[in-house]
């Protein structure tokens, strides 16, 4: 039977809009409304299309439907998470679609960090397959093609291993480790997006501020949340400086690193640890460098020497003088291949496979950065080295359920008491790294960013050393609320330097300390 309706393409100008409106019935205000919004421009791009691609009425409401989305989502996200929440939902839809048609349900599972456009990218997806005629529901009794469960939501795992004819579309952080179907993830923002949001709120900001805002920005688990957070609390200031910088980062809940020049690390890691200057002098510029600029990578610290001269307490003294949480794991416990299990988990249908490791914790516990320490690196096995190469390689841990932890904003350091044994002929080393440290592979040495050698301490470093050790000694008890006679601790000294062993370093020094200590305590 002939419609004997007129074609829209024959009205013009409002009467388009109002004849449209008829037709629709009910749903004539709601479209009339949403054409309003849209600006002369867009109203005169939306007659074109009606009239070249003959839509008809519910088409029409259609599209003014998904160009308002469009509109709110711009509103809601900075530009290139539009782009890619634009792009990811017409993908998920076009393969829900197929899928459901076919008989071939999977499940669907958009994971990201928070604020960073989940419940959007799933409402899109939503309305794009409802558009497609497909049944879309939140109500997992419903007899609906797809179940969306929200961010936020408990995810229906026994529903979803039963309902095997209905597709779920699930938000979440990060996937349940029984998670079945595909994983889609939205990527974090780069350094260059945050900068440009926070611009666009806060307006313009010296560069070198910027850029450290933005680099910790990076670091925090909502990058997005933080970003704007931190552009409206500069923006209500009316100024970023170097005073006001800290406060902000504090309000956006982000613990930054203690930011200080080549100088001052120099000069403060030279009190704490004695006799290893030319150490010192090597990495104060990659650390005043880390402390204040964003890498895909951690910064790589490999130290060398003798046991008992300070390579384990530089690595400490770092992570203090920056005011971020230490991790020491010791290589030499972990020399069974199952060892591996301590740091990334136990493999599917083994003890503990549910349960997260420590050192997975502290990632996850630590997203801002801080200092991971892998002791006497040397007597790694293998399997173990692989997975620290991967991820100072990447920046990225993943553990046995395939979740993933940045550590890009990490310093890897590693301790072997191998010694290079640098000799010189002229002008020219005569041999090479490989052969410095048999122990450790040419790989693994090519990915760090620096490999130095402590040396043995001379007799005036070692009086330091004591001097250092009695003054922290002294330092706990105070805080500890201990009375103690330190005449008789400073009255030992000598006693504490002869301690000093060429082959142990000042650790018997460290264990008379402790008995001197006994001594020295006032009774109660």
């Amino acid at each position: 039977m002939t419609s004997n309706k007129t074609p829209l393409r024959d009205y013009n100008g409002e009467d388009l809009f109002n004849e449209i409106a008829r037709r629709l019935g009910e749903n004539g205000k709601q479209f009339l409304s949403i054409v309003k919004k849209f600006t002369a421009g867009e109203q005169e791009v939306l007659k074109q299309v009606v009239k070249n691609d003959e839509l008809d009425e519910w088409m029409a409401l259609k599209l003014v439907k998904s160009k308002l989305e469009i509109a709110r989502l711009k509103e809601m996200h900075p530009p290139y998470l539009v782009k890619e929440i634009e792009k990811k939902s017409d993908e998920i839809a076009n393969t829900i679609f197929y899928a459901v048609k076919t008989g071939s349900f999977t499940n669907f599972y958009i994971t990201g960090p928070a604020r960073s456009g989940k419940t959007t990218l799933i409402a899109q997806v939503a309305q794009r397959l409802i558009n497609m005629s497909i049944s879309v529901s939140t109500n997992i009794t419903d007899d609906a093609d797809v179940i969306v469960v929200y961010p936020g939501k408990q995810i229906p795992i026994e529903a979803m291993k039963m309902q095997k004819n209905k597709c779920y579309l699930v938000g979440c952080v990060s996937p349940p480790t029984s998670a079945e179907g595909e994983i889609v993830v939205i990527p974090k923002p780069s350094i260059g997006e945050v900068e440009a949001l926070i611009t666009s709120i806060a307006g313009q900001i010296e560069k070198r501020i910027l850029r450290l805002i933005s680099t910790k920005v990076m670091q925090a688990k909502s990058p997005i949340g933080s970003a704007i957070k931190a552009a409206k609390i500069i923006q209500m200031k009316g100024k970023a400086d170097d005073e006001t910088v800290w406060i902000v980062l504090a309000q956006c809940g982000i613990r930054g690193v203690s930011v200080y020049s080549e100088e001052e690390i120099r000069e403060l890691l030279a009190k704490k640890v004695k006799g290893q200057n030319h150490i010192i002098n090597d990495i104060a510029p990659l650390i005043a460098d880390f402390s204040i600029n964003h890498y895909s990578k951690p910064l790589t610290l490999l130290f060398t020497g003798p046991s008992g001269v300070g390579k384990t307490y530089m690595a400490k003294s770092i992570a203090e003088l920056l005011d971020i949480p230490i991790f020491i794991e010791s290589a030499n416990t972990m020399k069974g291949e199952h060892d591996i299990s301590r740091i990334i988990g136990a493999p599917p249908g083994y003890v503990g496979y549910a349960v997260k490791t420590p050192f997975i914790r502290f990632l996850n516990e630590h997203p801002s950065g801080g200092l991971v320490l892998f002791d006497e690196i040397d007597k790694a096995t293998p399997n173990l080295l692989d997975v620290i190469m991967s991820f100072i390689e990447t920046g990225r841990v993943v553990d046995n359920s395939g979740n993933e932890c940045i550590v890009s904003n990490y310093i890897v350091a590693f301790t072997t008491n191998e010694s290079m044994g640098t000799k010189l002929a002229g002008f020219e080393h005569t041999t090479k790294t490989k052969d410095k440290l048999p122990s450790l592979r040419k790989e693994f040495l090519s990915r760090l960013d620096y490999i130095g050698e402590f040396k043995r301490l001379k007799e005036e470093d070692v009086r330091e050393v004591a001097k250092t050790l009695i003054e922290e000694m002294i330092a706990t008890m105070k805080e500890s609320y201990v009375d103690i006679d330190e005449n008789i601790v400073w009255e030992n000294i000598n006693n504490v330097i002869r301690r000093y062993d060429h082959d142990l370093g000042v650790r018997p020094m460290i264990s008379y300390i402790r008995t001197l200590r006994t001594k020295a305590r006032r009774k109660l």
